[in-house]
């Protein structure tokens, strides 16, 4: 009988997704509590950014990868996005 807990290692294995996550609407809590304008989602370990939320304060933002709808946000508030 075949062993039900073993798994198959001939199945490639699933693509890797970002382990850690930020909302647009979580950058202003973040940019006052550091007291910068600039905000370095990689150096802070957040491989993404997400569109879900508000964001009225312009803010210079690093982060790894973002979505169509972050990016729109957050030139819409006159900040700028910067892929790093």
């Amino acid at each position: 009988a075949p062993d039900h807990f073993s798994k198959d290692s001939l199945k490639p294995k699933p693509e890797s997704k970002p382990h850690k996550w930020i909302n647009v609407g979580e950058l202003e809590a973040l940019s006052q509590a550091q007291n910068t304008s600039e905000i370095n989602l990689t150096n802070l370990g957040y491989e993404k950014l997400l569109g879900a939320g508000r964001i009225e304060t312009p803010l210079k933002v690093i982060v790894k990868s973002f979505t169509e709808q972050a990016k729109a946000k957050i030139e819409a508030a006159g900040g700028q996005l910067i892929k790093g």
